[in-house]
């Protein structure tokens, strides 16, 4: 006779559980590989938008622009890996 009814649902659940704490390392390892996370970019809002800029200034430097500082973070990114690729040409 099983002690625990539905006991295979715990364990099912806890296998869940153990694949999402996965994931979420992963996304985090992932994560701490983007330019803006290495290279910690000033984030500020500029007029209707947000920036993400890493030197003094925007002629000199690289930036990113958004609707919101994510999706500036994510600009910044593609600035900054096309910029090394042009650069590499």
């Amino acid at each position: 006779m099983e002690r625990f009814t539905g006991g295979d649902h715990y364990l099912m659940e806890a296998a869940d559980c153990e694949s999402q704490a996965a994931q979420l390392r992963q996304d985090l390892a992932e994560e701490m590989l983007r330019p803006f996370y290495k290279l910690r970019p000033a984030v500020y809002p500029d007029g209707n938008q947000w920036c993400c800029l890493y030197g003094i200034d925007l002629q000199s430097g690289v930036c990113g622009f958004g609707d919101t500082p994510e999706l500036a973070a994510k600009d910044f990114d593609y600035h900054w890996l096309h910029m090394k690729l042009g650069a590499a040409k």
